[in-house]
């Protein structure tokens, strides 16, 4: 229903901003890497998911598709509702959740409000069958650099593989899909 929203952003608290787009304010409920990113009186941008809670509409907001997406993947696992999924997100952030399941990791999970060790489990038998491989350690720290500053995780993944296998060190594999991605 609404896909995104770039707007100036007229207020933010703990876990919310307010948007404006032509002259309307929205109000979008967001996880805490999305809010880092907007600054009051500035022009932002968030990527949203529409959902009617308990008769009530809410906008919820994601710094990229890709969180977004694993976050309504996470709305699939029983016992995980949007209030959970949202905390996961802001908790631990979507690097340290996809690398949460991928090494098994329970108590990652369930250091988050209101998942225990069973709830983390279950997430993480869920879920791996959604995420795809991540890549060698190698492969993992160059495509967390290159998220760090700002670039598209589709873009990142995609340069990385084409210089995957021609043995260069991390910093010059670095160096190399910056001056791809540029």
């Amino acid at each position: 229903m609404i896909e995104r929203l770039k707007g100036r952003v007229i207020e933010k608290g703990a876990d919310w901003a307010i948007i404006q787009v032509g002259g309307v304010g929205f109000l979008v409920k967001a996880t805490s890497s999305a809010l880092q990113r907007l600054s009051v009186g500035e022009e932002g941008e968030i990527f949203t998911h529409f959902l009617i809670k308990d008769d009530e509409p809410i906008l919820l907001g994601f710094f990229s598709k890709e969180e977004r997406e694993v976050f309504k993947k996470l709305l699939s696992v029983s016992g995980i509702g949007p209030k959970t999924a949202m905390a996961l997100l802001s908790t631990i952030g979507i690097e340290g959740f996809l690398e949460a399941v991928e090494k098994d990791d329970v108590g990652a999970l369930s250091r988050v409000p209101g998942i225990g060790k069973k709830g983390a489990s279950r997430i993480i038998v869920e879920m791996k069958n959604f995420l795809p491989s991540r890549g060698t350690e190698s492969e993992r720290e160059i495509i967390s650099a290159l998220l760090n500053l700002g670039f598209k995780r589709s873009e990142v993944e995609a340069v990385v593989r084409e210089i995957s296998g021609k043995g260069l060190s991390v910093e010059d594999a670095i160096k190399e899909a910056l001056r791809r991605l540029s």
